[in-house]
């Protein structure tokens, strides 16, 4: 049903969060979360170089509050890939996930800030397509309002 020419539509992204544990209970390094995203970059390449992998998939707030993110983002600048030895780690797209408790304009001013970071910290990734893919907008996804009742919500979005 899903095919490569389907799939590699997709962004594969590496964890949702990983410097948030509201829910996964994981811990890990962050040498081992690097040492994880190498191992997933490398399987989506073994498959095909058509599919395309980011991360870090966080909030990304300034430091020292999100490491994971911060050294994720630095160890694809410039850090060794735990699998190839190359210097220099694939990221083909950057990830937040930025909520703004129901402001739109919170949400733009924490992504234009968070941008403005990793341009200044890594000045190659200007290039790098950057996505707020945050499915929880308003901190709490099963707190009911009407307009995110049915398909609308999804239907707007998309939009």
């Amino acid at each position: 049903k899903y095919g490569l020419e389907y799939v590699s539509s997709w962004n594969f992204e590496t964890w949702n969060e990983p410097d948030n544990h509201d829910f996964d209970n994981v811990t890990m390094t962050i040498q081992g979360f690097q040492n994880y995203y190498d191992a997933c970059s490398e399987g989506l390449k073994e498959a095909s170089t058509l599919l395309k992998f980011g991360g870090p998939g966080d909030s990304c707030r300034p430091l020292p509050k999100s490491p994971i993110c911060w050294n994720l983002l630095n160890h694809c600048y410039n850090g060794t890939n735990y699998f190839t030895g190359e210097i220099g780690v694939r990221l083909d797209f950057i990830a937040l996930h930025k909520k703004g408790a129901g402001s739109s304009l919170q949400i733009l001013k924490q992504e234009i800030e968070t941008i403005r970071e990793i341009h200044e910290h890594f000045p190659r990734f200007v290039s790098v397509p950057i996505y707020n893919d945050e499915a929880d907008p308003l901190v709490g996804w099963s707190v009911p309002h009407t307009w995110r009742a049915d398909v609308t919500y999804a239907a707007m979005v998309v939009k």
